[in-house]
């Protein structure tokens, strides 16, 4: 697949198959970024589902957007 970690991430949601349940999924401190993720996953279906647009920008702690430029 290479170094693209975009192809990665592609294949990986492209070939999961069903929907699994992790509600009893027990995550540990390492698994940080995971829990990060689905909040933010969560957030955005749940304006999707209200009518508005996905904010897609990503937040620094600070709430500051962040858009990978270097220039913060």
């Amino acid at each position: 697949m290479g170094a693209d970690i975009n192809v990665h991430d592609q294949w990986a949601c492209e070939s999961m198959g069903a929907i699994q349940d992790r509600t009893t999924e027990h995550l540990g401190t390492s698994d940080k970024a995971i829990s990060a993720y689905r909040k933010l996953l969560r957030e955005a279906i749940e304006q999707v589902g209200q009518g508005r647009e996905a904010d897609h920008g990503a937040r620094s702690e600070t709430g500051r957007e962040h858009h990978g430029s270097g220039s913060d």
